[in-house]
C-alpha cells in the first residue's frame, strides 16, 4: 500500500485548516510513500469559503471549489475521485497530526485484508480522550468510547480491537473498499451519521473497522449549536429508519 491520497473538506472560511494542513506536511513528508492531498472548499450560507487560508498551500493540494455546498459525505466522495491510491485518509479541517500518525494505520490495512477502516483516537485539545472508536445505541445515539460520556475506562478504551465504527474525523480507508459500496451515501445530506452508516454497509459486506491506538491524534472540535443539532436530529432520523432493527446487535 504505497499511496496514499488525503482529503478535508471545508464548509465557510475555516481558522484551523491552515494548521491542520500544515501538520499533515510535517507528518508525511519523508516516509517513503506518495502522498496527495485535495482540499474541497464548499462556501457558507454567504458564499464565503476557506479560499484565502489554502493560499500558501497552493503547490502542493488540489483545491476543489464546487461552487455550492454539496454536504459533507459527497464533498468527500468528490475528494476522494480525484486520485487512484491505495487508501483514502479522510480528514476534518480541525485535526492536529502527530508525528507517525499515518504508518500504523497504513499497517492496520496492510496486515489484514478484510480491514476497510483504521482510526485513530481522537484527543480533545485540552489532551483528554475523546473517543476511542465508538458504539451506537438502540436509539442511533452515538457514544465516544473513553470519552466524557462513556463508563468505558481509559485502559479498557485504549486498546487495538475492531469497533462497530470510529469518527470519520480520522480515518484511512481501503479505496476498494470504500467504492464497493459506493463511498457516503448522499441520503445523510448535509451531515451526521454517514460515517456510522458507511461502517456498517462495510460490515455488512464483511468488512472491519479497527482502532489503531499507537498514535492519538488531536480533534478541535467545537460543541454542538442549534442549527447543527437539528442536522443531526435529521440524520438520526433517518439512520434509525435504515438500521433501527439492527441497532439492538450492534
Amino acid at each position: 500500500m504505497r499511496t496514499v491520497h488525503c482529503v478535508t473538506v471545508t464548509h465557510g472560511p475555516s481558522t484551523t485548516v491552515a494548521a491542520m494542513l500544515e501538520s499533515l506536511s510535517r507528518t508525511t513528508r519523508g516516509l517513503g510513500r506518495e502522498v496527495s492531498v485535495t482540499v474541497v472548499v464548499q462556501p457558507d450560507a454567504s458564499g464565503a469559503t476557506a479560499s484565502s487560508e489554502l493560499a500558501p498551500f497552493a503547490e502542493w493540494v488540489d483545491v476543489v471549489e464546487p461552487g455550492a455546498n454539496l454536504g459533507f459525505g459527497p464533498a468527500n466522495n468528490l475528494g476522494a475521485s480525484r486520485s487512484d491510491s491505495d487508501a483514502i485518509a479522510f480528514l476534518n479541517p480541525d485535526l492536529e497530526l502527530v508525528e507517525g500518525w499515518l504508518e500504523p494505520l497504513v499497517s492496520a490495512l496492510a496486515e489484514n485484508d478484510r480491514v476497510a477502516i483504521a482510526a485513530p483516537p481522537l484527543l480533545t485539545s485540552e489532551g483528554h480522550l475523546e473517543e476511542a472508536g465508538a458504539s451506537v445505541d438502540s436509539d442511533g445515539l452515538t457514544i465516544g468510547i473513553g470519552g466524557g460520556r462513556s463508563d468505558v475506562s481509559y485502559a479498557d478504551a485504549m486498546r487495538d480491537r475492531d469497533v462497530t465504527y470510529a469518527s470519520a474525523a480520522c480515518w484511512l480507508v481501503r479505496r476498494s473498499a470504500f467504492e464497493a459500496v459506493d463511498g457516503f451515501d448522499p441520503a445523510f445530506v448535509p451531515a451526521y451519521y454517514e460515517d456510522v452508516d458507511l461502517a456498517l454497509r462495510l460490515a455488512d459486506a464483511g468488512q472491519r473497522c479497527r482502532l489503531v491506538t499507537d498514535r492519538p491524534v488531536v480533534h478541535h472540535h467545537l460543541g454542538p449549536d442549534a442549527g447543527r443539532a437539528e442536522i443531526a436530529e435529521r440524520s438520526r432520523r433517518l439512520f434509525i429508519d435504515r438500521w433501527g432493527s439492527r441497532l439492538s446487535q450492534v
